[in-house]
């Protein structure tokens, strides 16, 4: 008696063995299957970011790849201009104002090197306000424009304050008859001139890398799709060879087929049946 007990409690250890592994597998499937879905629903959410990036900025995306390439260039000719003003404005303001002045040293550096750089940040103002006018003909006047008084008021005041500024400091440091700091001035208007495209190129890099990130999150997505439905398939083969397995050694305690809707449509992804694009959200999650 006690030989047939222990048998038996080995068969039974073996039934409820081979039945976790049964079990497990189908566990696995399920969870592919609905990462599967969510991965699914995300890819929803940035087709409708790329597009309405897409949308927005129609008028950007379609500039051809010369005046494109022609605005980026832009950008080192309007730095290295601003850095020659910034150093020129450093030491002038340094001369002027500091120059007497041992304590706290640091601190008087450190504002003229602000005061310095501030002015590219000015001539980017400034263009970004002369990007912004935007011209347009009168419908029933011809030869008559509207434009935005607005950006073009803030465009003279914001010019004219800069260039101002970097008159009366040259004007303060030069001597009489010299004329060797008339650079400075000239700098100043030809990092204006320079800040408009300089916006237009830094715009361009915005939107090339938007897109670039909008582009790499559906890649990525397409991959997670691949990978949660591949693992789907993989974990519901395992369960479907474990189910004939334990059916065939345990005909007393058969198996019932388990499916569902998702592992079945992650599977289609995965073999390639199924195309994601002809069906809507709601048909995919039923």
């Amino acid at each position: 008696m006690a030989g047939r007990s222990k048998l038996s409690c080995q068969a039974m250890t073996t039934i409820l063995t081979n039945l976790q592994m049964v079990e497990d597998s189908f566990r696995k499937a399920e969870f592919a299957a609905a990462q599967f879905f969510q991965t699914l629903v995300k890819r929803t959410l940035l087709m409708r970011e790329k597009n309405d990036f897409v949308n927005r900025n129609h008028h950007f995306l379609i500039i051809d790849d010369a005046k494109r390439f022609t605005q980026k260039m832009a950008i080192p000719f309007y730095v290295s201009a601003g850095l020659v003003q910034s150093i020129f404005l450093y030491n002038m303001l340094d001369a002027a104002f500091f120059a007497d002045m041992e304590n706290g040293k640091f601190w008087y550096n450190l504002l003229c090197v602000l005061a310095g750089i501030a002015p590219i940040g000015c001539s980017l103002w400034a263009g970004n306000c002369f990007l912004q006018i935007q011209p347009k003909a009168d419908p029933v006047v011809p030869g008559r424009l509207h434009y935005h008084r607005g950006w073009l008021a803030s465009f003279l005041i914001i010019s004219f304050v800069y260039l101002g500024f970097v008159v009366l400091l040259t004007k303060f440091n030069s001597n009489p008859g010299e004329y060797d700091l008339i650079i400075v001035p000239v700098l100043a208007v030809v990092e204006l001139i320079l800040g408009v495209p300089a916006v237009e190129g830094l715009n361009a890099l915005a939107l090339f890398w938007n897109k670039r990130n909008h582009i790499k999150g559906l890649l990525d997505n397409s991959a997670a799709l691949l990978k949660w439905a591949g693992k789907c398939a993989t974990a519901y083969r395992h369960y479907l060879q474990y189910r004939i397995l334990f059916n065939k050694q345990h005909p007393e305690n058969q198996i019932d087929l388990l499916t569902s809707p998702q592992i079945e449509r992650a599977i289609q992804y995965f073999k390639g049946y199924w195309n994601y694009d002809n069906h809507s959200l709601t048909d995919c999650t039923g």
